[in-house]
């Protein structure tokens, strides 16, 4: 396993050469991630391991909701992103990022994200599908157009937009969190918390197909 300061290094490397340093959100990440990593290492813990957790964790998290247990729900959802945030620094930290492995990773997270949809989905009623299938299609385009882009120009440069994958595990986390808090003191059900955090996946979802599409029009329009 690499050593912090060249692990920072190989992070960078992987994303455009963004240096981690400029900021205090990916400084803090990275901080917390590594020793992560660098422990799951010394237990001999592969990076695609790590990676196929991530599906139990999806179903497990399905199963909560059916349980109507917001509490599990919300640690299964901290821990979908977790596992998400391991499986990347440990392929770097131990340099073995692969082709596979950056598909393998992409298709296990929209899993996670689907069983996030369906999960509030679970809790808002299934009068509410087609809600919840506008909100996952969304993310779906999203991810296929960057797909398509870095297929058609492999320099073509990133974008963050409003509604990123740790953007939709934070929308979701604070429905659960607000609907515990709502039910207890404003008789405000979770199952009206989750139908507005579905809604917000539509809204944020327009949004940063917008975002990406403008950005991508300027890159490969010329």
């Amino acid at each position: 396993m690499m050593s912090r300061d060249e692990y920072w290094r190989a992070w960078s490397a992987v994303h455009q050469d963004i240096d981690p340093s400029s900021s205090l959100w990916i400084r803090g990440y990275l901080r917390v991630v590594y020793p992560i990593a660098r422990g799951a290492h010394n237990l001999r813990i592969t990076p695609n391991v790590v990676t196929a957790s991530g599906i139990g964790v999806s179903a497990a998290l399905i199963w909560s909701a059916t349980q109507s247990s917001p509490w599990l729900m919300m640690m299964l959802m901290l821990l979908g992103i977790a596992t998400d945030a391991i499986d990347g620094a440990l392929a770097i930290g131990q340099n073995k990022t692969t082709l596979f492995g950056g598909v393998f990773d992409s298709v296990v997270d929209r899993i996670n994200e689907a069983a996030l949809v369906i999960a509030l989905l679970i809790v808002a009623g299934f009068d509410f599908i087609g809600v919840a299938m506008l909100a996952f299609t969304l993310v779906l385009i999203m991810e296929y157009m960057r797909a398509r882009a870095h297929a058609a120009l492999s320099s073509v440069t990133e974008l963050i937009t409003v509604w990123e994958r740790p953007t939709r595990v934070i929308v979701s986390i604070a429905a659960v969190i607000a609907g515990m808090f709502t039910e207890t003191f404003l008789n405000f059900s979770l199952q009206k918390v989750s139908i507005i955090a579905l809604s917000v996946w539509i809204a944020l979802g327009i949004a940063g197909n917008v975002q990406l599409v403008r950005h991508l029009y300027r890159q490969l329009a010329a």
